[in-house]
């Protein structure tokens, strides 16, 4: 039994040094798999390393080059838009550039039903109308579409006005004045509604901010303040003479505004401050309009007259009468321009109603430009707009567009 047990402690002491040196060999081994995938992974590390700055540089070239076609489809898309919107536009662009000769009837807007009152170029830069068909209408300033049509108004409109802040003051001939806001391009919203004057109002300018005169067919003038509910409220009303009915009324300058009367055929001047008449001209033979009343350069105040008196020039600093120009038969509106010329629409002397252009000039107008037979009718009213179009309205319910 002895020998038996030392055989099989001597063969295990044997098969020990093997085992052993086997174990250290798997060690080894694995020590070696891992040295060789630390050294592929540090050279991995290292590619990756200077690789992915060239692959970034790739990326974002493509993605450059994306985008840069993107915003070239983009450019191009934007530039057909715009080319289309010049194609659209293209008259009224050169305009902006040269003044009007009044060659060419660039558009006729038939939106009205009855006789133009008034033509204003609010201060957006969009046309506005009124007319005896109890309409306000207001067009875009490109393609001169109607934007808005206020017909809710009680009567005719005899005139209306834009104040600083934007809301318009709409003058009726039922005794109504009516303030409205505009809300959007084609959403308005109605604030007040004065009742105040027994008759016609027919015009009504801004003083000062928030501070208002109108004129009626009452013979009275009436001034309005802004109170504390954000109303317009009567302060003082100033009555005329028998048969003085202002047709019309425009400020000078802070100190100063002017009436003209139809009846008894005065030009008065009154101080802004206290509303005193301080200088009355008398024999003014103008006509019932308003649009009759404008200055010229040099402190020259134009008043167009009636029948076959054409148009008085009056020194603004003297308040006195310089000269009575007797150029058509009859100027009904007189404007200035922005080129300095004056602009009128007028009865010639073949009995066509005419819109002229005149150069004011040592006290006298010399034509430059006359568009004969632009209406059928009698022109009440024309203006030019800031992008050098002339716009007429005649009593034939059309307002002409002229380049």
């Amino acid at each position: 039994m002895n020998k038996k047990k030392n055989k099989s402690t001597r063969e295990k002491r044997r098969r020990m040094p093997n085992e052993n040196k086997i174990e250290e060999a798997n060690i080894l081994g694995k020590k070696v798999e891992r040295e060789k995938e630390r050294d592929v992974k540090s050279k991995s590390n290292i590619i990756r390393i200077l690789i992915e700055p060239i692959i970034n540089k790739e990326k974002n070239k493509k993605v450059k080059n994306n985008s840069e076609k993107k915003g070239k489809i983009m450019n191009f898309n934007k530039e057909k838009e715009e080319r289309k919107k010049v194609d659209n536009t293209k008259k009224i662009k050169t305009l902006t550039y040269r003044q009007s000769q009044l060659n060419k009837n660039y558009k006729t807007l038939k939106q009205h039903k009855d006789g133009i009152n008034y033509l204003l170029q609010l201060k957006d830069g969009r046309l506005a109308s009124c007319s005896w068909d109890k309409a306000l209408n207001i067009y875009d300033n490109n393609l001169f579409k109607l934007e808005l049509s206020i017909k809710d108004n009680s009567d005719i409109i005899s005139s209306f006005t834009e104040l600083n802040d934007g809301r318009i003051i709409i003058c009726l001939k039922d005794n109504k004045m009516k303030i409205i806001k505009l809300i959007k391009d084609d959403v308005y919203h109605v604030e007040q509604i004065i009742e105040e004057h027994k008759f016609d109002v027919l015009k009504v300018i801004e003083i000062k901010n928030n501070e208002l005169i109108s004129i009626s067919k009452d013979n009275t003038m009436k001034i309005w303040l802004l109170n504390k509910d954000n109303l317009f409220e009567s302060v003082t009303t100033i009555f005329y003479q028998n048969l003085s009915i202002s047709s019309n009324i425009l400020k000078i300058n802070e100190k100063e505004f002017v009436t003209s009367s139809v009846g008894d055929k005065n030009l008065k001047f009154w101080s802004s401050y206290n509303y005193s008449n301080f200088v009355t001209l008398n024999n003014i033979d103008t006509d019932f309009g308003f649009n009759n009343l404008c200055i010229l350069n040099d402190n020259i105040l134009c008043v167009g007259g009636s029948y076959s008196k054409g148009c008085y020039l009056i020194n603004l600093l003297t308040h006195q009468i310089i000269k009575n120009i007797l150029a058509p038969k009859q100027i009904i509106s007189v404007v200035k321009c922005l080129d300095g010329l004056l602009l009128c629409s007028v009865l010639d002397e073949n009995n066509y109603y005419s819109i002229v252009k005149y150069k004011y000039e040592n006290f006298n107008f010399v034509k430059v430009f006359q568009k004969e037979k632009a209406h059928d009718r009698l022109i009440n009213c024309c203006i030019e707009l800031n992008n050098g179009i002339v716009a007429s309205g005649g009593y034939d319910s059309l307002i002409k567009l002229w380049v």
